[in-house]
């Protein structure tokens, strides 16, 4: 449904395009980022691979399951993809990947999720890169 509690419009969840929802499609973000200046490219999403490109000190947004990213929190968005910036990464002190640090412009400032939750979360769209930090 793309109405909230009281009758109010949510954005992004209209189970339509990308279009009508308002929200964006990776070559969307890519096309606004290009208008502002700022360089990017698309590629394959997967935890290693945003680990990779933010530890390199380039910015990433993914695509992210909205249902699964808010689920837990008992809101429920159906059939809704939604970007979100991987601000940092955290290490085990053996390297090994343990999880993301995401900024959330949907009122969620900033939040950190284990590789796992990442993985389940992932939407299978290609993330944004850009070769400044987006922070």
């Amino acid at each position: 449904s793309a109405r909230g509690t009281g009758g109010q419009r949510r954005l992004c969840c209209t189970g339509s395009t990308y279009a009508h929802n308002g929200g964006t499609s990776y070559r969307d973000r890519q096309e606004l980022m290009s208008a502002f200046g700022l360089d990017s490219f698309v590629e394959k999403c997967s935890c290693e691979r945003i680990a990779a490109q933010v530890e390199s000190g380039r910015g990433v947004i993914i695509s992210v399951d909205a249902d699964k990213l808010y689920g837990k929190q008992g809101r429920h968005f159906k059939r809704c993809l939604h970007a979100v910036t991987v601000t940092s990464t955290r290490r085990s002190a053996d390297g090994r990947l343990l999880g993301f640090f995401l900024c959330d412009s949907n009122g969620r400032p900033s939040g950190y999720y284990d590789a796992g939750e990442l993985s389940e979360i992932l939407s299978g769209q290609p993330m944004n890169v850009t070769s400044a930090i987006i922070r």
